[in-house]
């Protein structure tokens, strides 16, 4: 399936065929909710930061103004990670996709965590609300018969009619 290298013109933006990811973040940066989207992730795929041994003695409690405190469960493995805190800095932020940590703390503490359920700890991330924001008009004219036409090139109807319903929707 190709789709055409046309690119028009709505209200400053280019559209055109985009990757869903890319569509996707554009929908996070729009809502303002793309940074908690990447701290979450950091959160749940601990494992991939720390690796499952450390992970399975550590869980990340919350993550507040770029600290990220981690509960441990014993003092010697709370030293231990002292000694790799840059090395998980780096690691957490190379996994974000930029910096959202800038510093670790340990704490002493027992997890409640159940086996390969990264759900069942309380993971906060503490920033203050964000302000409500009315959604974006349907769009509606000439851009929704440009939302139409590039989404002529998706082959299955189900999807095709899915990518039009979010895009009038939200207007991108």
């Amino acid at each position: 399936m190709r789709f055409s290298k046309r690119r028009s013109r709505v209200r400053g933006a280019a559209l055109g065929p985009s990757s869903a990811r890319r569509a996707f973040g554009n929908v996070l940066k729009r809502h303002g909710i793309a940074k908690e989207v990447r701290e979450h992730r950091l959160l749940l795929q601990w494992d991939k930061v720390v690796g499952p041994r450390v992970a399975d003695r550590t869980l990340p409690d919350r993550l507040e103004k770029g600290v990220l405190w981690v509960r441990v469960e014993t003092s010697s493995w709370m030293h231990q990670l002292s000694f790799m805190k840059e090395d998980i800095i780096a690691k957490a932020n190379a996994l974000c996709g930029e910096d959202v940590v800038t510093d670790l703390h340990f704490h002493l503490g027992r997890h409640n965590r159940k086996a390969n359920d990264p759900l069942s700890a309380a993971i906060r991330i503490r920033r203050p609300p964000l302000p409500e924001r009315a959604l974006p008009q349907p769009a509606r004219g000439r851009a929704l018969r440009a939302i139409e036409d590039e989404a002529k090139g998706v082959e299955d109807d189900d999807l095709r009619e899915a990518i039009i319903d979010v895009r009038r929707r939200l207007n991108l």
